[in-house]
């Protein structure tokens, strides 16, 4: 099945293709014509909140805090039990130095789905920055045991987070 080249489906596809190379300009710009088209037309509602978090992702990762915000606001509106949305709000809140609101949103991933390596990584990241290593701790083991391949691409060594 083909994608229109004109449609919302397939900005996503290319803004997930810019996320692939890491191509900041294009992830935004076809992230930001598939929320337009999505709105225009009211339709797909999961593809308009995958835009998104892609796009909020990656003005975060820029620093444009308020930015990212604004797109997480919309993306709650549309689905306050979404994973991805609510990894994204965490972020959010622990970029800012709410790390204990952050917590609370890694926790409603896990629950959601205990097996979020990513989930747990930030959450432990969050404990680290409150000076809980004891959880801190227990989340890096949590993550070895889940997904011991994984380790070495989402441990680190935390340099730096929590330290804002």
């Amino acid at each position: 099945m083909s994608i229109e080249n004109n449609s919302a489906e397939y900005y996503l596809a290319q803004a997930q293709k810019a996320n692939e190379n890491k191509d900041i300009i294009n992830i935004i710009a076809m992230s930001s014509k598939c929320i337009a088209l999505c709105e225009e037309t009211g339709n797909k509602e999961s593809t308009l909140i995958t835009a998104y978090i892609l796009r909020a992702n990656t003005l975060l990762m820029m620093g444009d805090i308020a930015g990212a915000k604004k797109d997480l606001e919309q993306a709650l509106l549309l689905s306050n039990e979404n994973t991805d949305v609510l990894l994204l709000q965490g972020r959010i809140l622990a970029k800012e130095g709410n790390h204990t609101e952050a917590i609370e949103c890694f926790s409603k991933v896990i629950a959601l789905d205990a097996s979020s390596v990513e989930a747990l990584r930030e959450r432990g990241a969050s404990y680290l920055a409150t000076g809980d290593r004891i959880k801190a701790t227990e989340d890096a083991e949590l993550i070895m045991t889940l997904s011991p391949d994984k380790v070495k691409a989402v441990s680190g060594d935390f340099k730096g987070e929590g330290s804002d």
